[in-house]
């Protein structure tokens, strides 16, 4: 059941509109504002995809940010892929006792941190998020970082190291 029907009632719709961005506000007549869940998947080492996921929404920004949360643990099971910028790769080289071997161009989070962080990272997604003439600042938008850590298995897990607002 949708976070926003259950905390506030309403008539919101739990499924994707006709623009492809998840209805949650209160009601159909609420003013929306598109806000983002974001995800880098990596291995602790590298990052290698990104996720995104548009909602519109209504409310405070406090309840939007709570409902990015919690939505954040489950729905990059169905979000958007992206893959790394270009821009932000550089060739890793691995460096063990029998000598070094090419990983190839790869985007790590010691790099990331020097290129101007999760904001560079993201910076293309946001850039290509359609408000479908709802509220959208690009400059200012409201989201939701968060790392999903590859395991051997190839299965994500949510990993929440901090909480920083940009």
């Amino acid at each position: 059941m949708n976070l926003f029907k259950r905390v506030f009632g309403g008539q919101a719709s739990d499924k994707p509109s006709a623009t492809g961005i998840e209805d949650v506000r209160r009601s159909r007549s609420d003013e929306g504002e598109v806000i983002l869940n974001l995800w880098y998947v990596t291995n602790g080492f590298i990052i290698s995809s990104l996720r995104s996921k548009a909602y519109v929404a209504s409310g405070t920004d406090e309840e939007k940010l709570t409902f990015l949360r919690k939505r954040a643990n489950s729905d990059f099971t169905n979000a958007q892929l992206h893959a790394v910028p270009d821009s932000l790769k550089a060739e890793v080289k691995l460096v063990g006792e029998s000598g070094s071997a090419s990983v190839g161009r790869e985007c790590t989070h010691q790099m990331l941190d020097m290129l101007g962080g999760y904001m560079a990272l993201f910076r293309d997604v946001v850039k290509a998020t359609p408000s479908h003439g709802f509220r959208f600042d690009q400059s200012q938008a409201m989201m939701c970082i968060t790392g999903l850590v590859k395991g051997p298995d190839g299965e994500l897990s949510v990993r929440i190291d901090k909480q920083a607002s940009l």
